[in-house]
């Protein structure tokens, strides 16, 4: 008895061997061990071994200790599985959200974007798109020089008063206000608002070049013309014709600070409020202020037919200097160029905010 129970010892010795973690997470399945025989699982330094040994009849295939051992294992490999599984959709959330966090930023751009891409010039639209050093520019509270021009409807009042109804004078506006808009635009100034009995604009440095001033007064010179035609061909919309109206121009320039919201851009300073008190000049004229007559000195431009002096009654002020200009428009020479053109592309073109909703959905499709 005890010659066999020795041998059973040995042979159950040299039957151990390491266990797999597939053989742990199978051994379970049992069906093929006798009922006089089965694996038990013991520790040694630490590695786990299998067993063949002699099983009796009634008797559990693994003692308490053994089974708590295979529980741990099973257990700790879960929650490796859980912890890798939340690991990698931690990284996916955290992706998600940067992703979504550009995509905001740059639909916020957009928006920020979209009211100024109606009030310049088309080819500027382009520069504006594929250049942040451009945009930039147009940053809120950045302090530019600028020709800022006022246009005021003289005798607004008494047109309003003449108008046949409300809705003709308000469809009269309306199309003075879109064919000035255009002129602004057209001489490379930017369209600042209607202010409801006129129209305010400013002609910067950066964007309109190094003869803003000169753009401005062609400007002007063109929305004078525009509110005759415009108020000839509109007399069916009055009671009557008063003859003695038309536009008050006032031009000042200097440094001004950029607004922009997202819904306007205008800019802010002392050259905007003369601009505004210089336009209550009379119907037909264009007041300059000393700075904005001081360059036209100093670039001594062929299109400077003559400069008169002139003067404005300013209120809680006095009497005013101001001069008044005439142009010949037609010996000014346009160049190929667009003042614009000297600001840099990126090397990446700005996205469309669709473009970047589609990127996403592929990325998540992928």
């Amino acid at each position: 008895m005890e010659e066999k129970d020795k041998k059973r010892n040995l042979n159950s010795q040299g039957n151990a061997r390491m266990l797999s973690e597939a053989e742990r997470l199978s051994i379970h399945d049992h069906d093929h061990i006798t009922p006089l025989e089965y694996y038990r699982m013991v520790t040694k330094d630490g590695k786990i071994r299998v067993i063949k040994t002699h099983r009796n009849e009634g008797e559990s295939i693994f003692d308490s200790s053994s089974e708590t051992k295979i529980n741990i294992e099973e257990e700790i490999l879960n929650l490796k599985r859980q912890l890798l599984s939340e690991r990698d959709k931690l990284h996916a959330e955290q992706g998600d959200k940067k992703e979504l966090l550009r995509v905001y930023k740059e639909l916020e751009s957009k928006q920020k974007s979209s009211h100024i891409i109606s009030r310049i010039h088309s080819e500027a639209v382009s520069k504006y798109l594929s250049s942040k050093e451009f945009r930039s520019q147009f940053e809120h509270g950045k302090e530019t020089f600028a020709v800022v021009v006022s246009i005021d409807i003289r005798r607004s009042t008494e047109l309003m008063l003449k108008a046949k109804n409300p809705t003709e004078y308000s469809d009269f506006i309306t199309g003075l206000s879109d064919k000035l808009s255009k002129a602004i635009i057209n001489n490379f100034g930017i369209f600042d608002k209607f202010t409801g009995d006129g129209i305010l604009a400013f002609f910067p440095k950066f964007y309109s070049g190094e003869e803003a001033v000169l753009r401005a007064l062609i400007a002007a010179e063109e929305c004078h013309a525009i509110f005759d035609d415009h108020y000839k061909s509109s007399r069916d919309k009055f009671t009557v014709f008063i003859k003695d109206v038309g536009l008050g121009v006032g031009i000042d320039c200097g440094t001004v600070s950029i607004a922009n919201t997202s819904s306007e851009l205008t800019v802010v300073g002392r050259p905007v409020v003369y601009a505004c008190r210089f336009s209550g000049a009379k119907a037909g004229d264009t007041l300059l202020n000393l700075e904005p007559y001081e360059q036209l000195i100093n670039m001594d431009h062929p299109m400077i037919k003559d400069i008169e002096e002139s003067e404005i009654h300013i209120k809680n002020e006095g009497v005013a200097l101001a001069f008044k200009v005439r142009i010949d428009s037609n010996k000014y020479e346009y160049k190929t160029a667009y003042p614009w053109d000297v600001f840099k592309d990126d090397k990446t073109p700005t996205q469309q905010p669709e473009d970047i909703h589609r990127e996403m959905k592929d990325k998540k499709g992928a």
